[in-house]
């Protein structure tokens, strides 16, 4: 898998670390955030925004589950 490929998809937990480590190797900087994004808001926009100018950004998603239980 190479960045270009993996920076629109979604990839699972052994990718993941590969991808991880090609990043750094890279010399960029790796950035996670996660939660729930059920609803997309001006902050959740912010707030990834914010990420990708720290460097390059996986963001996690909560399951529908774990969303429920929060938030009801």
């Amino acid at each position: 898998m190479n960045l270009r490929d993996a920076s629109t998809k979604l990839i699972d937990r052994n990718d993941l670390a590969v991808l991880v480590k090609k990043v750094q190797a890279s010399g960029q900087t790796v950035v996670f955030t996660n939660g729930c994004f059920d609803i997309l808001h001006r902050g959740h926009v912010e707030l990834l925004k914010y990420c990708k100018s720290l460097g390059y950004v996986i963001v996690g998603l909560n399951t529908d589950t774990s969303v429920k239980e929060l938030k009801g």
